[in-house]
Order: C-alpha cells, then structure tokens, then sequence
C-alpha cells in the first residue's frame, strides 16, 4: 500500500510464478512423469485457495420464525423474544443494550 512499484513488483513476480507452476504441472502431465507434479499442484492449491483449491459448498437454509417457535417452545420461552434477541447478538450488541421496543423510552 505504501509503496506502489513495490506492489506491481510483487503481484508481476506472483504472476510469473503462477504461470510457471501451471507450465510445470501441464508439461508433467502430459509427459506422464510419476512424482513431478504434485509438490507444484500443492503449491498451486495454497498459494491460490480460490482458483486451485478444492471447492467444497454448504448452503444453508432456515426458515427462521418455524424455527425460532420450535425453539421457543422446547425452552418455555417468548418466540418474539428469542427472534429479538438473536437479531440484537448477530447485530453485536446486548438485549440490554439493544434498540428499544417501539413505544418505550
């Protein structure tokens, strides 16, 4: 960030090394040489997670009021109560601490 050149420097030197590990691991494949693709794969899959790394998906999906009135009912506690609360955790503030209550001070 404080140097400029300095980070083309770095990002143009990544590239080169990207490239070469890619030129590796084709020409090993293609040549079929036991052992010589592997350790530039494995830097490839750390060095860039997001283009070489294994991709692995979890979606999630709730259905929050179904789940806030099981929840609520197994623990004897207020549905509303327990959705507000959440709300005020994830937006990380206390439900002391939280918005108000409409009408109330």
């Amino acid at each position: 960030e404080r140097d400029p050149q300095f980070a083309a420097a770095v990002e143009a030197a990544e590239a080169e090394a990207r490239s070469m590990l890619v030129n590796l691991v084709i020409s090993a494949a293609l040549k079929r040489l036991p052992n010589t693709w592997q350790a530039a794969a494995w830097l490839l899959e750390r060095r860039w997670p997001e283009l070489y790394g294994l991709r692995g998906r979890l979606e999630v999906s709730i259905e929050l009021n179904a789940e806030a009135q099981r929840i609520a009912a197994a623990s004897g506690l207020d549905p509303d109560k327990l959705i507000a609360e959440a709300e005020a955790i994830l937006a990380g503030l206390t439900p002391k601490s939280g918005p108000k209550e409409p009408g109330k001070p």
